[in-house]
């Protein structure tokens, strides 16, 4: 078993899962990172789950994939991910694959949180 690669955190409703890996990139740790989620995602604790990308410096395709498909089991959930804490490069790839448009992204967690808390629509996501 790899080491885990996640921190969560339970403010009210919102899950904060922040990833503690620099890079996204290795299939085994990927994998994992995405079965943990998962069952985080079937508990249905959180309706919104926040991932914390602050620590992550690259990622890869394949962790865009699996980003998609969380989505898809969140909001079959009736829940949603939304994403903070991008580096400028990341937010770059998310754009460029036009992933920017399926998530609301913050600048950090307590932009985020701010906006979460107070039940209101962040503008220019």
């Amino acid at each position: 078993m790899l080491a885990k690669s996640y921190r969560l955190e339970s403010v009210g409703e919102i899950g904060i899962l922040e990833l503690l890996d620099r890079t996204l990139v290795e299939a085994a740790s990927l994998q994992e990172l995405g079965v943990a989620i998962r069952r985080l995602i079937a508990k249905g604790t959180h309706h919104i789950l926040l991932i914390d990308f602050a620590n992550v410096a690259f990622l890869g395709s394949a962790a865009l994939g699996i980003l998609v498909s969380l989505r898809q089991e969140m909001e079959y959930q009736k829940g949603r991910i939304e994403i903070c804490g991008m580096r400028k490069e990341l937010l770059q790839i998310l754009r460029f694959s036009q992933l920017d448009r399926l998530f609301v992204l913050y600048e950090n967690r307590e932009a985020a949180l701010k906006v979460l808390q107070e039940g209101s629509v962040p503008i220019g996501t």
